[in-house]
């Protein structure tokens, strides 16, 4: 999966609609060559965002219509640290995810990278639409965030690299030797 972190941390509303833009554009470029591949194809799009706390509800809004109009889902950071939950609160009055439903932004093809402070009833939502978290350990260990102690509770998860390498294997090893670290539940 690959996507453009849509964002308006710079060039305000205007960045963030060059950013949905450029999501469409290479979706579209996927689509088309999948089509002309005889081999199976392994990349794949996804609609992407920073993180809910630089994405207003107007980009939240160009979101929805992108992942409509392409057929894909949003891959999005969110409680990657504290600051995310914080803002969500006190600017809108809600849980990062139940804000991000708000907008029909939540479904089986949802990525939430991350999401180590999502509340019990963020990851019941997580659950209900069938999302993934993605858990980035390297990632999560490089940026000092913590650890997400909720991970046996998510139903649909995936190991990501966050952009730290691409070797999965050693992600693999990292997030088993953290997890045992962070004393997180013996796994069969």
């Amino acid at each position: 999966m690959t996507c453009f972190e849509t964002t308006d941390r710079n060039n305000g509303i205007k960045e963030l609609q060059e950013g949905v833009e450029e999501n469409i554009r290479f979706a579209r470029q996927i689509d088309e060559a999948k089509k002309a591949a005889t081999e199976p194809y392994l990349v794949e799009a996804h609609i992407g965002a920073h993180a809910p706390f630089t994405v207003p509800d107007a980009g939240l809004e160009m979101l929805r219509e992108a992942v409509k109009s392409t057929g894909r889902g949003l891959h999005i950071h969110a409680a990657e640290d504290l600051y995310d939950v914080s803002y969500s609160h006190h600017w809108y009055g809600k849980d990062l995810l139940a804000r991000l439903a708000q907008f029909d932004l939540i479904d089986s093809k949802t990525l939430v990278a991350h999401g180590l402070y999502l509340s019990k009833d963020d990851i019941a939502l997580l659950n209900q639409r069938d999302a993934f978290l993605v858990h980035n350990a390297r990632s999560n260990m490089n940026n000092h965030v913590g650890y997400n102690h909720h991970l046996s509770d998510i139903r649909n998860l995936a190991l990501g690299t966050d952009g730290i390498g691409s070797d999965m294997f050693e992600e693999m090893k990292f997030a088993f030797f953290k997890h045992r670290d962070a004393g997180g539940p013996a796994v069969a």
